[in-house]
């Protein structure tokens, strides 16, 4: 089993025993999938999907923008 697989198991398990959510959405209804579902109410968990070649350049610009408005709020009247 994957990581991400073990991660949607935990969560549906949780939610499962959690009375709240129970009373609302029965635990037949939580599920992982991409399908539409037929009966509402209902949880559905799509598949994980993880960027990593993202992460580095998406890092760097949000730095640089983090310190462009620092010093922009520093000089303001």
């Amino acid at each position: 089993m994957t990581p991400d697989m073990e991660l949607q198991r935990a969560v549906r398990l949780a939610l499962i025993a959690t009375p709240d959510v129970v009373q609302h959405v029965a635990p037949e209804r939580i599920r992982t999938g991409l399908a539409r579902p037929e009966i509402m109410p209902c949880i559905i968990m799509s598949s994980a999907e993880v960027h990593t070649a993202m992460l580095p350049t998406s890092f760097v610009a949000c730095r640089a923008n983090w310190t462009r408005r620092n010093r922009d709020s520093a000089t303001a009247p």
